[in-house]
């Protein structure tokens, strides 16, 4: 089944399913604005293509009128910044979720509240396939991206920040997260207490 005689952008998703076969097709992450928007711009990364399948299926339901059910197989890899050490770091994106089709938003909120397992989705008309893997892209994606092992020493410098604010509360720095974690129990007076008002920052070479 050639994939031009279902349209991706206006998928009869009903049609689909009974045609009992997947539609398959690539797009280029450069085309979509917000895969687009989410790579590293301090370097020109290499062409990136998404690969997809599609299928849909109707199943029996005690009762009632048959239910659709669209499963997708998404992989593509985005060059992303890591947020540790600010370098590009390419991540790889291999997704494989179900969605079970209702018919209006008011009936998604419903099911999805009560299913745990399967995402619910409203599709009271053709479906725009590319947004959607569009969407299941970006939120597959890691809120705070990094490397493994970073490829460098991240350097630092102090920078000052007011008395009492939070940075400088007494604790301890991680600097692999960025993060800083108060004592258990209130530090001694120590001759360079002052240096507390410091904070550690990354700079970038």
């Amino acid at each position: 089944m050639k994939t031009r005689e279902f349209n991706p952008a206006r998928l009869d998703l009903t049609k689909l399913a009974q045609a009992g076969t997947a539609i398959s097709g690539e797009l280029d992450v450069s085309t979509r604005e917000r895969l687009a928007q989410v790579q590293d711009s301090s370097s020109t990364p290499a062409e990136r293509k998404v690969s997809w399948t599609a299928r849909a299926e109707l199943r029996s339901q005690r009762g009632g009128a048959k239910q659709t059910w669209l499963h997708l197989e998404v992989q593509t890899s985005l060059m992303m910044q890591c947020q540790r050490c600010l370098e590009p770091v390419d991540l790889a994106v291999d997704i494989a979720p179900w969605f079970r089709i209702v018919a209006d938003e008011a009936t998604a909120a419903t099911l999805d509240a009560e299913l745990e397992d399967v995402d619910v989705l409203a599709a009271d008309g053709p479906l725009d396939l590319l947004t959607l893997i569009e969407d299941e892209i970006l939120l597959s994606l890691p809120a705070v991206p990094m490397h493994e092992a970073c490829p460098r020493v991240i350097p630092m410098t102090y920078v000052a920040v007011p008395p009492g604010s939070p940075a400088a509360l007494p604790g301890v720095f991680d600097a692999a997260t960025g993060t800083q974690t108060a004592p258990e129990d209130e530090p001694p007076e120590h001759p360079f207490a002052a240096l507390a008002t410091l904070k550690l920052v990354p700079r970038k070479n």
